[in-house]
C-alpha cells in the first residue's frame, strides 16, 4: 500500500476478503487511531479484531503465548474484568457522616442519617462518565452494615434512614442493574463494632452469615472485595479469618461471578501479596509466586539502579 504524494491526505481504505464473488468490503479509516469515537473509523482494537475475523492477520492464543512464556494464563472472566478497564468504588457509611477514613465501631447509628440518597443519580453519573462497575463498601471496619441484616444491629435498621427500614444496598444493587453496570460489594472481614470479633471460630461466622446475607438477597453480584487489613495493634484481638471456608461459600453462592478480589492474601482466582507496604497480584501457584518475587527484587534492584543514576547526575 502507497502512502501518496506528499502532503496527499490519506483516505479510507478498502480490504476485501473471502472469495471473489461474495467477498466483503471492511472499511478501515487511517486516522482512526486519533479518532477512537468517531463515527467514520474504528479503535485500533476492534480494526484488529475484524482484520483477524478476516483472516487477514493471525493473532497469536493468549493461553499459547503465556505458556510459551512460562506465565499464569488469566481465565476469560479476569480478561473481561480488565477489559471493563473503570470501575467506581464508593466508601459511603457512617464514616461520611464523621469525616474520617476508617471509624472505630463506636459511631452511634443515629449519625447515619442521609435524606437525599439517590443510588440512581450515582449509577447515572458512573454511567455517563464511562465506567462500567461500581462496588460499595457495604461494611467498612467500623462494623456498620448498609443492609438490615439479621447478624448484629449495628447497622441501617436501627439508624433514621428511611425511617429505620432503609437498604441501601437494594437501591445500590437496583440501580446498578437499571442503569446496566455490573454490581460489586466489598464487606471488610475487621470489624471493630462486633463482639464475636477475636473469637475466631464464633466471628468466622458471622462473617460468612453476613457474606450469606449480601450474595443470596440481592440478585447477581458480579465483583465481591474483601480485606485483610487488622489494625488492632500489638496488644490487640486476635482474629484468624477461615479465608478458604470464604471462597468456598463466595463460590457456591454466586457461581458465575466473575472474580473476588483482596488485598491481603485472599482470592481464589488471584492472590495478593503484601510486601513491603504495598500489593501484588499474582497466580495462586508457589511457583508462579516465587517467580513473582524474584521479578519484584529484580524491579526494585532497577528501580534503586536508575534513582541512583539521577542523583548521581544531579550533584555534577
Amino acid at each position: 500500500m502507497r502512502s501518496g504524494p506528499p502532503g496527499h491526505k490519506r483516505g479510507p481504505l478498502a480490504i476485501f476478503s473471502g472469495h471473489p464473488e461474495s467477498r466483503r468490503a471492511i472499511i478501515i479509516n487511517p486516522d482512526a487511531h486519533r479518532m477512537p469515537n468517531a463515527s467514520s473509523g474504528l479503535p485500533r482494537r476492534d480494526f484488529v479484531a475484524m482484520m483477524a475475523a478476516a483472516g487477514l492477520i493471525r493473532l497469536p492464543r493468549l493461553s499459547e503465548a503465556s505458556r510459551l512464556m512460562g506465565r499464569p494464563v488469566p481465565s476469560p472472566s479476569q480478561l473481561e474484568w480488565q477489559r471493563d478497564e473503570l470501575a467506581m468504588f464508593l466508601h459511603f457509611g457512617v464514616n461520611t457522616f464523621t469525616n474520617r477514613e476508617w471509624g472505630d465501631g463506636k459511631e452511634d447509628p443515629a449519625i447515619f442519617a442521609p435524606t437525599s440518597l439517590d443510588a440512581g443519580q450515582w449509577a447515572r453519573s458512573a454511567k455517563a462518565a464511562g465506567f462500567r462497575a461500581m462496588i460499595l463498601t457495604a461494611k467498612h471496619h467500623d462494623g456498620f452494615c448498609l443492609w438490615p441484616t439479621a447478624t448484629t444491629t449495628h447497622s441501617v435498621a436501627s439508624s433514621p434512614f428511611r425511617a429505620g427500614r432503609g437498604d441501601v444496598v437494594r437501591e445500590f444493587t437496583d440501580a446498578c442493574r437499571a442503569a446496566g453496570l455490573k454490581t460489586g460489594l466489598y464487606l471488610s472481614p475487621w470489624d471493630r463494632n462486633h463482639p464475636a470479633y477475636g473469637d475466631s471460630p464464633r466471628y468466622n461466622d458471622v462473617y460468612c452469615a453476613q457474606l450469606t446475607e449480601l450474595l443470596t438477597h440481592y440478585g447477581p453480584i458480579h465483583e465481591v472485595w474483601f480485606d485483610g487489613a487488622n489494625g488492632e495493634g500489638p496488644n490487640g484481638k486476635r482474629q484468624v479469618y477461615d479465608w478458604p471456608r470464604v471462597w468456598a461459600l463466595v463460590r457456591k453462592l454466586q457461581p458465575k461471578g466473575d472474580v473476588l478480589r483482596c488485598r491481603a492474601g485472599c482470592s481464589l482466582d488471584w492472590q495478593r501479596e503484601r510486601h513491603g507496604g504495598r500489593d501484588e497480584l499474582v497466580d495462586g501457584d508457589p511457583r508462579r509466586r516465587t517467580r513473582a518475587r524474584g521479578q519484584r527484587q529484580r524491579g526494585d534492584a532497577a528501580i534503586a539502579a536508575r534513582r541512583s543514576r539521577r542523583h548521581r547526575l544531579a550533584s555534577r
